[in-house]
């Protein structure tokens, strides 16, 4: 009996946080996307800044050593254009976004095709809409992802609960169960609710007057 007892009740906490991680790998997209193609665009926190010249990504076979590369970073997100020399005309492209750590990133490959012509995968790992205006990249960054994910997950049912601890706390003052709302005004404090069978909680209730 205590084994099933404690087998359910470990049966429904693992369905609780299932569900609120569910709720947080929802809540961390969200929150990417909002606020990658929200925030101001050409107002970067740290500038345009030259970093370290290597391929962000492995380069397509063929591809020329990178000779240039510079990096941009805002509250939201960080974006990384790279170019080899110039003249062979390739160039690659990184987006990472999410709030507070980065949780998806995508990249684009596009150089010329020697006919004057241009080809690009542009967000390999994503979709654009609007002509790039809107940007959804969904390739996970870890441990971003997972960090954001239980951060959102936890939020959520602590949230849940303020109005659930509301409730209980109100019945519990009214001399009431705190689960069924059965009055247990006189009951011993010893008693289970008559109604439900939970304990009782608190103090023993004194019948109104």
């Amino acid at each position: 009996m205590v084994f099933a007892r404690s087998t359910g009740s470990f049966s429904r906490i693992a369905r609780t946080a299932a569900l609120y991680l569910v709720i947080g790998v929802f809540l961390n997209v969200a929150v990417a996307w909002w606020s990658l193609n929200t925030s101001p665009r050409g107002i970067p926190l740290s500038g345009i800044h030259a970093v370290k010249p290597e391929w962000p990504r492995p380069a397509p076979i063929g591809w020329p050593a990178c000779y240039h590369a510079v990096l941009s970073e805002t509250a939201s997100h960080e974006e990384m254009w790279a170019y080899s020399t110039p003249g062979t005309d390739h160039e690659m492209r990184t987006i990472a976004c999410g709030r507070p750590f980065r949780s998806f990133g995508a990249w684009s490959f596009d150089q010329n095709d020697g006919k004057g012509e241009r080809w690009s995968h542009l967000l390999e790992t994503g979709v654009t809409l609007d002509r790039d205006q809107v940007r959804l990249p969904w390739h996970p960054l870890w441990p971003g992802f997972f960090l954001n994910t239980v951060l959102f997950g936890t939020a959520s049912w602590a949230l849940m609960q303020v109005p659930a601890a509301m409730l209980r706390r109100s019945r519990l003052n009214r001399g009431c169960c705190t689960n069924c709302n059965y009055n247990l005004a006189g009951l011993a404090s010893n008693v289970s609710c008559p109604e439900c069978g939970l304990p009782r909680m608190g103090k023993p209730n004194k019948r109104p007057t």
